[in-house]
C-alpha cells in the first residue's frame, strides 16, 4: 500500500486499525496511504512520539502541505513547493478521491486485476507511473 509504511513502523496502513464505528474507512486508508508516501521522516517521528500540541500541529501542517505539493504533481505533472501550495491556499478537498485516481492509474499501468482494491496499490513515482503508461499504451 505505502511506500514506507512510515506511520504504523513494519506494519501495512492497510492493516492499520481503525476505529470499527469509523464509516469511511476505505476513504481514510487511501488518505493515510498518501501521507505515508510523502511524509518526511523528521516529521513522522513527531507524529509517533511527540505530545506536545504546538510540535504535532507543526509536522501534521507540513504534512498537509507537502500531500498537496504530491497531489499537484500527480494531477499536473508538476510538484509545487511548500512555500507556492501555502500562498495559494492549496486545498486537499476530495483528497481520498484524488488519490485513489492515481492509484487506479497505477493500477491499470501495472494490468492488475480488477478484484486489487485501489486503496492497496503501492504508490510509486509520477515518473515511473509515466513510464509503465508508455510501455502498455495507456499514456
Amino acid at each position: 500500500m505505502a511506500e514506507s509504511n512510515k506511520f504504523q513502523d513494519g506494519v501495512s496502513l492497510e492493516l492499520a486499525s481503525i476505529p470499527p464505528n469509523y464509516t469511511n474507512k476505505s476513504k481514510l486508508r487511501h488518505c493515510l496511504a498518501a501521507a505515508d508516501f510523502v511524509a518526511d521522516p523528521k516529521d513522522v517521528a513527531v507524529l509517533q512520539t511527540e505530545k506536545d500540541t504546538d510540535k504535532l500541529q507543526s509536522a501534521a501542517s507540513r504534512v498537509v502541505t507537502d500531500l498537496c505539493a504530491q497531489l499537484n504533481e500527480w494531477e499536473v505533472g508538476q510538484r509545487s513547493s511548500r512555500k507556492k501550495v501555502r500562498s495559494t491556499g492549496t486545498t486537499i478537498i476530495g483528497l481520498s478521491k484524488r488519490v485513489m485516481t492515481y492509484g487506479n492509474r497505477i493500477k491499470k499501468a501495472q494490468k492488475l486485476p480488477e478484484a486489487v482494491k485501489t486503496e492497496t496499490v503501492k504508490f510509486i513515482s509520477l515518473e515511473e507511473l509515466k513510464r509503465l503508461e508508455a510501455q502498455s499504451g495507456n499514456g
